[in-house]
């Protein structure tokens, strides 16, 4: 099943952490997140909750 990366992460109020191979990184909102990180190319693995925010891997 594919889903628009983008059109998920529009829905989520609050932090986000991104957990990617080089470490973690927290960002206050979506509209934090540098653009280029979220290319058409980025693929979501998992998704957990952790502290009240977001965690997508």
């Amino acid at each position: 099943m594919h889903y628009e990366t983008k059109a998920i992460l529009d829905k989520i109020k609050g932090s986000i952490i991104l957990a990617t191979e080089e470490g973690e990184q927290e960002y206050a909102n979506i509209d934090a997140i540098p653009e280029n990180l979220l290319d058409a190319e980025m693929t979501v693995s998992a998704i957990e909750a952790r502290d009240s925010k977001i965690v997508l891997y």
